[in-house]
């Protein structure tokens, strides 16, 4: 699932295409080789490349990034800034 946030809304959806099945995937191995649960994993709308994550604890976390991100940085770049989150 990948929750999405417009105009100040989160939604949730199954991923929709290659880069969103692709980013939820990667979150889910590094969370497993971290052995940490599996986080929440977010998309938001930003021409700028940024990535956070949020949570009271390292088992309830979400992970978010930019679409920007994901539009300008390779998948090897994009998995380099999401091993640091």
């Amino acid at each position: 699932m990948v929750r999405e946030a417009h105009d100040g809304r989160a939604r949730h959806h199954p991923a929709r295409n290659a880069a969103e099945s692709w980013l939820v995937n990667t979150v889910r191995q590094q969370a497993q080789a971290a052995q940490i649960g599996m986080p929440e994993v977010g998309i938001f709308d930003s021409p700028e490349p940024n990535a956070f994550a949020t949570g009271a604890r390292r088992d309830a976390a979400l992970v978010a990034v930019s679409t920007g991100l994901l539009a300008s940085m390779s998948q090897k770049e994009a998995e380099a800034v999401l091993a640091t989150k």
